[in-house]
């Protein structure tokens, strides 16, 4: 999850991510599983709640409840991705009191020219963000190294091109 416009901020699992996260510009890295993550966003923005809430679902939906808790009266929640059918539990009613607007994505159209002109101009280290490059012959490893593996693996790329 992120906070997009004046401060960003990450709440990110697992601990090795939080490095990661504030590197292309938040301001700030909180890991959920050590810290109350309510606590944190409302100690960070003095209690006012996140202005726009990214909720990147990796198939988990229990990061949609946290966004409604975290989100700002008439904020926005972006969902993007799926959850692999999990249901969610959120109180429509705090939808309607916050008056926040919620928005569902599978996709991210309009987005990759201006991503892509970004990473060009250098603005992220995007390289940084990839731990591991395995032969495509690998792919096990690769899902084992993202699965339960000790050693801190934060994406993998399976790589069809020798060499």
């Amino acid at each position: 999850m992120s906070w997009v416009r004046r401060n960003p901020l990450s709440l990110t699992w697992p601990s090795h991510a939080l490095e990661l996260a504030e590197s292309p510009g938040a301001t700030r890295g909180v890991n959920p599983s050590r810290v109350d993550p309510i606590n944190a966003v409302h100690e960070a923005t003095r209690g006012a709640g996140l202005d726009r809430v990214v909720v990147a679902s990796a198939g988990t939906a229990a990061t949609v409840g946290l966004a409604l808790k975290l989100v700002a009266p008439l904020g926005v929640i972006s969902i993007v991705g799926l959850s692999g059918g999990q249901l969610s539990e959120i109180d429509a009613d705090e939808i309607s009191e916050k008056e926040v607007t919620v928005i569902g994505s599978h996709s991210s159209p309009g987005v990759w020219e201006d991503l892509l002109a970004c990473a060009a101009a250098g603005r992220y280290d995007l390289k940084s963000l990839v731990s591991h490059i395995l032969p495509l012959e690998e792919a096990e490893r690769a899902f084992q190294l993202l699965d339960t593996s000790s050693e801190p693996a934060h994406k993998v790329v399976l790589s069809m091109v020798e060499g």
